[in-house]
Order: C-alpha cells, then structure tokens, then sequence
C-alpha cells in the first residue's frame, strides 16, 4: 500500500498531561501534533493558559492567587446556575470547590 501525501492524519497525545512540563515533553519525545487534557482540566481550569505559556515561552506562570481561584469559582457558579437552575446549579457546584481550592493552606 502506497502512502497518498495529500493525507495527514494528525496525533494527539494523551495520558495524564497535568502539567505544562508533561505537555512540552509530550511534544517533543513522540512529536505529536496536539495534547488532550482530560482530567487535569476539572481540578486546575488554568492549565490550559499554563501550557501555551510555557511551550511559548519556557517559563512557568505563578500559580493563580486565592482571589483569581474565587472569581473563577463565582463564575462557574454563575453559568451552572444559569444552566440547571438555582438548586441544581448550586448542588452541582459543591463538587467543585475542592478542586478550586485544592493546595491552599487553611482550606
């Protein structure tokens, strides 16, 4: 069977990219064309910014302040709200806090 170079299958990678530095490693050890983030994305919404910081530039954003984790939060809270309704939006919500909020001291 011929190769047809009209064709380009693109790869992504997988498998517990929690990290920007798992992400770039990802990257250059198999050359992938993308990542999938899957888990990593409920407990730490900013890692999407992280990564493309970090292939961009080399350098590892400081993590976000109590108060950016809050306002994500209360926006989260927000849409779910306005998508389930009060009661439901507000159960909903309660799951994610921890991962919000997971690493800070006194919490």
């Amino acid at each position: 069977m011929k190769n047809n170079p009209r064709i380009h299958i693109p790869i992504f990678g997988n498998g517990d990219i929690d990290s920007a530095g798992k992400a770039l490693e990802y990257k250059k050890r198999y050359g992938v064309d993308g990542i999938m983030i899957g888990r990593a994305a409920i407990r730490l919404s900013w890692i999407f910014n992280e990564i493309k910081h970090f292939v961009q530039t080399g350098e590892h954003l400081v993590p976000p302040t109590i108060e950016q984790r809050v306002e994500v939060i209360r926006q989260h809270l927000h849409h779910s709200v306005q998508w389930k309704g009060l009661l439901p939006g507000i159960n909903e919500m309660r799951r994610h806090y921890t991962n919000y909020l997971k690493g800070l001291p006194n919490i």
